[in-house]
Order: structure tokens, then sequence, then C-alpha cells
């Protein structure tokens, strides 16, 4: 376990690593975890880390099973992470990093489950960040989304109350593979817009209504939708987005978030259970007393000593740790979001006669809302959940050509010699590679005439003589024979793909040898047990066009 010293300001980030059954065959739930598949040669579990970082979180806690706490702990103990540059900003800044492991496979918890854990044993005691292990993020900064909440949801007050939530919608991009969720979205119009902030995100809005859209009770067709008439009364315009957009898991909360698990303990996912229902109790009061909005809500007073707070008075600086922003934009636009009034009614003529039960009901209770940052079609921003395998294989395929490596930041300048950022020095070349849209792992060794364009090599991977490798991730000890040729396919640690085979959109597992001269597209080659290879066939008949291919290159 990793443990720095503590900080006192920002926000508590909560990355969660589920058991990935999501990316089979390529990570298992008892001994393979999702959060160490790499992304461009570096665990995924590395990006939030480091996003973390840059933004000066107060601390970082890992939530994982218990069967995948050994491999998580020699990760970050391993002498790689412990040079990079995530780990020496998390020492610089004093960030702890600590690794929590509070159930196991068998116990199916959910995320909300996970959470409530942690409330029950202290380990969350402020307001908080939640992120998965597996996103990945380029052009945001996560400073923007913290001073987004803050703007429209902090309230710089320290009446908990009146803190509500943000959420993040990313586009579904083409190519995410058949299981690739979206959701039934709705928002309200966009908050008025935040210059830079948002603009490189998408629009802000306040979250109306949310459901996966696996979940078929709002959905009857894909023309029609059932909305009930109160949400109707309540809105009076709301924009749905329908099967465009999906939750990314990236969540800020106020610490009450916890009193509400603790009270609530059928509330087992944040997506389809927390959100959801949070977003109906502005528009039906069931939800509200499901969540016992009404006994959080009403079980403070308000502190009467307590002046109420303007963007006149507040010292921002001393109540964050987002460094990126100038105080006095935020400033600026936290004066936009108050009320237009220009009077204020003294905290002395507020009534203090009733009593908190009296009070819950006889007044209704109103909860903070949730901000909703919804991706734009346009964004050039890339915020992805790289939880299906073409999504795992497309994250992989673009940070080949952004990614820099974080232990050789330095530029290279030699165009006859390959960038050793992106293939590693030990690698043995004799035939063709392209370094600045690919990533080579060390001991890799290319054959005469072979070509690899477009694709991320792991470590002692060899690729023989003739063969030709287009758009693939081939993990550590994986094989390509002569003159097979593979493209836009996964291949598994120490996975063989025979001569003369060619593939294309197909994944091969861990270990599994694709026998001499098989053509197949789109299929999945699993060993179903130790007697022999089974292939598990999942094929797609839309024809594609062919690749993109160039005459055979040559030494």
């Amino acid at each position: 376990m990793v443990h720095l010293n503590g900080r006192t300001q920002g926000l508590q980030a909560i990355i969660l690593c589920g058991p990935g059954t999501s990316l089979y065959p390529f990570s298992k739930a008892d001994d393979a975890p999702k959060a160490l598949l790499p992304i461009a040669n570096i665990p995924m579990i590395y990006y939030p880390l480091e996003w973390c970082q840059k933004a000066s979180v107060r601390s970082i806690t890992i939530v994982a099973l218990n069967e995948h706490r050994p491999a998580l702990e020699n990760y970050l103990s391993s002498k790689k992470f412990l040079d990079s540059a995530a780990y020496k900003g998390l020492k610089k800044l004093d960030i702890p990093l600590t690794l929590e492991t509070p159930s196991s496979i068998d116990d199916s918890l959910g995320t909300a489950d996970l959470l409530r854990i942690l409330f029950k044993n202290g380990k969350i005691n402020g307001d908080f960040l939640v992120l998965p292990c597996d996103l990945v993020v380029t052009g945001v900064d996560l400073n923007q989304l913290i001073s987004l909440w803050m703007v429209h949801q902090g309230k710089y007050g320290k009446d908990e109350n009146k803190k509500g939530g943000l959420a993040v919608w990313g586009r579904v991009k083409a190519g995410g593979g058949k299981t690739t969720e979206s959701d039934l979205l709705g928002v309200t119009e966009p908050i008025q817009p935040i210059t830079h902030m948002a603009k490189a995100i998408g629009s802000v809005h306040n979250l109306a209504y949310t459901i996966p859209a696996h979940l078929p009770a709002a959905l009857k067709s894909t023309q029609d939708i059932q909305l009930r008439h109160s949400f109707i009364r309540h809105y009076g315009n709301v924009t749905l987005h329908s099967r465009t957009h999906r939750d990314s898991h990236i969540y800020i909360f106020p610490q009450w978030v916890g009193k509400v698990l603790l009270l609530n303990e059928k509330i087992s996912s944040i997506k389809e259970d927390l959100i959801p229902m949070w977003a109906k109790s502005l528009w039906q009061k069931r939800q509200v007393e499901k969540l016992h909005f009404d006994e959080i809500f009403a079980a403070e007073e308000p502190d009467h000593d307590q002046p109420e707070l303007h963007a006149s008075n507040i010292d921002l600086e001393a109540m964050t740790s987002t460094r990126s922003l100038p105080t006095r934009e935020i400033l600026a636009l936290a004066a936009s979001t108050q009320p237009n009034s220009g009077t204020t009614t003294p905290t002395s003529e507020i009534s203090t006669s009733h009593s908190k039960k009296l009070h819950a009901r006889t007044h209704r209770v109103t909860p903070p809302t949730i901000t909703a940052i919804v991706a734009a079609e346009d964004s050039p921003a890339y915020i992805e959940r790289v939880d299906t395998p073409q999504l795992f294989l497309s994250a992989n395929l673009l940070f080949a050509q952004t990614r820099e490596d974080p232990l050789n930041p330095q530029p290279h300048n030699n165009p006859r010699v390959p960038d050793p950022r992106k293939v590693d020095p030990s690698c043995k070349l004799e035939g063709t590679i392209t370094s600045s849209d690919c990533v080579v792992g060390p001991e890799c060794v290319l054959g005469k005439q072979a070509a690899v364009k477009k694709s991320v090599l792991g470590s002692n991977v060899r690729v023989a003589k003739g063969a030709k490798v287009l758009g693939c991730v081939l993990l550590d000890g994986a094989v390509v024979l002569d003159n097979a040729r593979i493209e836009s396919c996964i291949v598994g640690k120490g996975a063989t793909i025979g001569k003369n085979c060619s593939l294309k959109e197909c994944e091969i597992a861990d270990g599994f040898v694709v026998e001499e001269g098989v053509d197949a597209k789109g299929e999945s080659f699993v060993d179903f047990d130790e007697g022999g290879s089974i292939s598990e066939y999942e094929t797609d008949d839309d024809v594609e066009e062919e690749g993109e291919w160039s005459q055979e290159e040559s030494d």
C-alpha cells in the first residue's frame, strides 16, 4: 500500500475498480484486474490517478476487490509507478494515496454499496469526487469540472444542504461495440455559458431525468418515451437525449450523500439508483421520501449567526485547492448566479418557532439539483470509459498517437531513428514500423518485410517475417507468425497467430493459438477448457471496406 502525508483542503477522490467482466477475456475477476490492463502500455489506473494529481485533490482512495489487492499493490510499489510523473506529483503535493479492498467478487456489490462501506468505516469525511478506474480523458482539466461544481453547486457556504452534485455525460461514439451503453437523458435549458471552462467540454444544464437505456421501463419503442405528468408540469422546457450520450461515471458529491446511502441500503448503484432517484426527487414527492431528503434537509436548523454569503465576501483561495482558474473569474461567475435582488432578508426575521419535524411535514423539501455536463458532438475533448474490447482498442490507438511517455517527456528530433518515447530502444527491428502512431514495448522483435502501423505492442512481442499488423493491440508475449495479416484485432498475452492467417476485428484470448491459415472476421477466440482450444464466434455480417494497407513495404 502506498501512503503519503496528508492534505487538508480540496476534494477526496475515490477511484472505483470493478471486476472488469465487460473486458473479458482480457481481464478476469479472479486474477487479472481491469485496472492494470494497459492503454498505450501504461496500466489504465494510471490515467485517473494522473488526472487527480494534476487537480491537487486532498486525497486519493483506490477501491478494489480483495482478489485484486496483490496485483494492485505490486504495481503501486513498482519502480515503473514510483518513477512516474503522477507519483512524483503526489509526493510533491503530499497527497495521500491508499488502497481499500472492502469486498470480494462473490459479494456482487454495486458502486453505491462500496461508497456506503467507506462512509461506515469513516473513510470519506468531506465532499468527494468519484471516478472509474477505466476512465481516460484528454482535453479536459479536472480543475475545470471542480470549478463548475463550485460555481453552480458548491455555494461557497457551510450549509451542506445547499450543495448539489455534478455528473458528466459523454458522447456515444461509433465503433464502441455492440454492448456500449447509452442513457435516456433529460436536461433543462443550458445554464449561462461559462467561457472556456464549459466550452471545451460541452453544455452545462440541470439534470431533469436519466435512466440507462438497457433498463426498459421508460422506453416502449425507439419512438415512444413514457414520462409522468408531474415531470411535464414541473419542467416547461426539457431536452431529451436518447442513445447519444452515456454516463461517464464522473461525479462530484457533497458529504451529505453519505447520509442518503446510510439511510437507504436499497440504493446499490450510483448510475442506476442514486442519480435517477435524485433527479426525480425534484418533481416526484415519493422520491423525496425514499431518499430520506425530508429527514436529512430538516435535520439541521439554519445557523442564524452565520451571515448570508455573497460573491463579494468570499475568500475563494482559502476554500479550494484548484489553481488553474483565476479567482476573480470564479467570483464574477458566482456573482452572476446570485438572485437578482437588491435587498437581503435579515436572518433575524427567519422564524424558528416550529420544530424540525413540523417543518418537514408542512414545508415541501426542495432537494439540491445535479449539474449535468453534456458533451457536445464537436467537442475536442475525449472523455471515455474503456469498458468494452472495442473501446479498449480505440483508446489504445488514440493514445498511441498522442500519449507521451511519462518517464521520458523529452521531444524527439531525429526522424531516422524510431522515437524512443514510443519504441523501446531494446527492440530488434528488421521490418518497418511507423513510430509516430505506434507504441512498442521492450524486447520486441520485428522480422524482415514485416510491417506495423497504428498499433500498440506490449513487451516481448514477436512479429515474424512478412507479417502485417494494422490498427491492433498486441499484449505482452503475443506472436504473429510468418505472412499473417491482422487488422483491428486485440491479441492477448502469450497468444499466437499462425502463419498465413487473415484476421480482422477479432479478439484472441490470452494464450490462445490460432491455427495456420485461418481466415476470420469479427470473431472471438477463447479457451473454454484445458483440453483444447475452442473458438467462440461472434460474427458481423456487415461487409466492410478493405484496410488501408499500401503496397507491401520491405527493407
